[in-house]
């Protein structure tokens, strides 16, 4: 590889890896709903710049729209809240490489939903995989109820969260990549945003 293709790999693992420690950063002074809430209003505007600037026309079937809205769910605010809600209990170095699951996730997926034949390599390779896993959150597990243990499964839901979202936006071939992304975004945000208020703003009132 070449170092601009080094630097352009580092670039999106540099933003990736950084949000679980920002993320556990933000924790102790903000609900896991508050920092969805807040990062995918980040995520909105920025990406809404980007495809203005572009000039691109938002797409005008329903059908796409519904299709984004429950790609939303399952690629932005499923996982988004596993992953800060098990971030409560297990530290932003173990949520990293549990979410790494998540090719793990899609190789089983296709073997079974898109009938991609499972191989001898990619059985072993997703044997090894588990293993794994299950060397990092199996005493927790198997020791009984803990936190610890919960917080764990709930960023490996958040992969296989990712995984399902990987083969759901398969159907939108036709929609150029950046609009796909802010759409999804755009209609995460516009579902989340409410429910945050409406839950946490009794709270704040309460605390008053």
């Amino acid at each position: 590889m070449t170092l601009r293709q080094w630097l352009l790999l580092c670039i999106p693992a540099f933003f990736w890896g950084s949000a679980f420690v920002l993320m556990e950063v933000a924790l102790p002074g903000f609900s896991p709903l508050m920092i969805v809430a807040g990062r995918m209003v980040v995520a909105a505007l920025f990406l809404n710049g980007v495809v203005l600037a572009q000039g691109q026309k938002w797409p005008q079937s329903k059908a796409v729209w519904l299709e984004c809205a429950g790609l939303s769910v399952v690629n932005n605010l499923l996982p988004f809240g596993l992953v800060v809600w098990g971030q409560q209990y297990i530290g932003a170095s173990l949520a990293a490489i549990l979410i790494s699951s998540a090719p793990v996730f899609t190789v089983v997926l296709a073997s079974v939903v898109g009938r991609e034949r499972m191989s001898l390599g990619r059985g072993l390779g997703v044997l090894v995989s588990f293993s794994g896993v299950v060397v990092l959150v199996g005493p927790d597990v198997l020791s009984g109820f803990s936190l610890k243990g919960i917080g764990e499964l709930a960023i490996l839901g958040a992969a296989l969260s990712y995984s399902v979202a990987g083969f759901w936006g398969r159907r939108f071939k036709v929609v150029p990549a950046e609009m796909l992304s802010t759409m999804t975004i755009t209609l995460g945000m516009l579902l989340v945003v409410p429910l945050m208020l409406w839950v946490e703003l009794p709270m704040a009132v309460e605390w008053q």
